[in-house]
């Protein structure tokens, strides 16, 4: 007897324990710590904030240049991507390009410099130059002297993103940065005048 009520009593223990496991919500439903400090990936405006423009970058030719080197007498939408990315970098830039910039009468350089500045570190000149040629042939014709694709050392980058307000942060389980989509307008002194949040812009925008 004492036997028989051992085993019953070992049953209802492992019973329990197993109908508390499968009571219990799944993984993907339990809130978990890391989740507690992870970043809201959109953009923190700061319009009036100036750009850093002393900081070094790499240029299409594998040049060093300064970022106001692109500040001059003409507006600059500045857009922070990267190359690699298979979703919102690809359908923001042709968007803004092929549909917006190519459907009004601007010039590029003459009355807009576009800057893209890749926020992935393995993002090397020849990437940025393969880039501005793609891009370029959305514009058609001789238009890619107001086109620029930079790269940089990660500390550039970071320092132009925190000014401009774009979080991104790198996830390695989808080999993909985790960033807002859009970009900012910046006056020739450097301020940044607007943000345009968003992969659709239209060319009344």
């Amino acid at each position: 007897m004492k036997r028989a009520a051992c085993v019953l009593i070992a049953a209802f223990v492992l019973c329990a324990g197993l109908s508390s496991i499968l009571m219990m919500p799944p993984a993907a439903s339990r809130p978990a710590a890391a989740d507690a400090g992870r970043l809201d990936f959109s953009f923190q405006p700061h319009p009036g904030a100036r750009l850093p423009l002393a900081t070094k970058l790499i240029d299409e030719s594998g040049q060093a240049v300064a970022l106001g080197d692109y500040f001059t007498k003409a507006p600059v939408i500045l857009v922070l991507e990267y190359l690699r990315c298979t979703s919102l970098c690809g359908v923001t830039l042709r968007h803004l390009i092929a549909d917006t910039l190519n459907a009004i009468p601007l010039q590029p350089q003459r009355d807009y410099q576009l800057v893209a500045i890749s926020i992935d570190p393995r993002d090397k000149a020849d990437d940025a130059a393969k880039a501005r040629a793609t891009y370029a042939a959305l514009l058609g014709g001789n238009r890619d002297a107001g086109l620029h694709f930079l790269t940089g050392s990660q500390a550039a980058v970071r320092q132009i993103a925190d000014v401009v307000g774009f979080p991104y942060q790198y996830d390695p389980l989808v080999d993909a940065y985790i960033h807002p989509a859009g970009f900012v307008i910046a006056a020739p002194d450097g301020v940044i005048s607007r943000y345009v949040e968003g992969v659709a812009i239209t060319p009344a925008e």
